[in-house]
């Protein structure tokens, strides 16, 4: 995504949290949201370093295989290395399925409150019962995001940057 993109979205998440009146359910809005949009950007990032890390050892490794010279053999078994590591990071802790979860989360709350905010189906009730209604349904979100990442973490997949158990 581009800075411009990230602006306008953004903007789009402040202008939805402004049209919900509920004030209990502006702060549910604001945690939910924030929290998995900064951690959507974070593994964002951090694919997106490792991919060029990759790419980068992987250009530096065929330069150097051309060349002919009595050192070039260490550098590329250093460069080879290195481009392993960025693999093994990548494929240890799963960034971009990480950020497309965070992301699909954060595009589902949207929907929702889009929906919530418009009064459209299912918030055509009085509005006490569109509040608790909203409130239900973003708990539901984040619980199918919670018992997903339970399920990856279940197979041997870490998603948490922290843990050292990877597999691979």
């Amino acid at each position: 995504m581009s800075r411009r993109d990230i602006k306008k979205e953004l903007e789009y998440i402040k202008f939805l949290e402004i049209e919900i009146k509920n004030a209990k359910n502006k702060e549910h809005f604001r945690a939910a949201i924030e929290w998995r949009w900064a951690q959507a950007e974070a593994y964002r990032k951090w694919f997106y370093f490792f991919k060029w890390l990759q790419a980068v050892f992987g250009a530096v490794i065929i330069v150097l295989g051309a060349l002919s010279s009595r050192n070039v053999g260490l550098l590329v078994v250093i460069f080879g290395c290195l481009s392993t590591l960025s693999a093994f990071a990548l494929s240890c802790h799963k960034y971009y399925d990480s950020w497309k979860r965070y992301r699909e989360t954060v595009e589902k709350i949207k929907s929702l409150t889009r929906l919530y905010v418009s009064g459209n189906e299912p918030f055509v009730l009085s509005d006490d019962e569109n509040d608790k209604l909203y409130v239900v349904e973003l708990d539901k979100l984040i619980g199918s995001e919670t018992s997903g990442w339970k399920d990856m973490r279940d197979r041997g997949v870490v998603v948490n940057v922290d843990e050292v158990k990877c597999n691979l």
